[in-house]
């Protein structure tokens, strides 16, 4: 398990070096969070709540997801790519599981991103709403499932990616 938690370090490390690129795409969830607090402004009105939620809390929700989303990595191209390519094959050679590889990979990749996206992004909310009232006990909580959201996210794509593989063979298997 160590050598993954050093995969995942190197990974998130060497994204350190494209940091300018991340803040500049979370930059564009900002504008769009810009416009959202405009709009639910006017949705609101000058009602406190609607069906429970106030608009700090709906905006505060839309900066968590949005940071859980744009996290993501790109794992079913890339293992679909390997595949296709048989660029695979130097994975499979190598002393480590090629999907808890990838996994590693794309979580030192994701914990980045989302931290950025996260700070910009509630920046925006922060500086025209405000904060969002939180008990801190359930910041472990929330962090945990922040991590089971992106390792679910990146299960399935990793699923859809391998079955590039059994799709490859059937249409190789065609051939004959």
């Amino acid at each position: 398990m160590n050598k993954y938690i050093h995969i995942a370090k190197t990974n998130f490390i060497n994204n350190l070096m494209y940091l300018r690129d991340i803040i500049w795409s979370s930059a564009f969830i900002a504008i769009i969070l810009f416009i959202f607090v405009h709009l639910w402004r006017v949705i609101f009105g000058s009602n406190e709540y609607i069906a429970g939620f106030t608009i700090v809390m709906m905006l505060w929700y839309v900066v968590m997801t949005e940071s859980i989303v744009t996290a993501q990595s790109k794992v079913m191209e890339d293992i679909g790519d390997e595949i296709i390519t048989g660029s695979i094959a130097n994975y499979l050679s190598k002393p480590y599981n090629y999907i808890l590889y990838k996994y590693a990979y794309s979580i030192g990749k994701s914990i980045l991103k989302f931290l950025v996206t996260f700070i910009v992004s509630g920046l925006v909310v922060y500086i025209f709403l405000g904060p969002i009232t939180i008990n801190l006990w359930h910041i472990p909580f929330i962090l945990l499932i922040v991590l089971l959201a992106i390792t679910l996210n990146f299960l399935i794509m990793a699923f859809l990616g391998v079955f590039a593989f059994w799709f490859e063979i059937r249409k190789s298997i065609s051939y004959f």
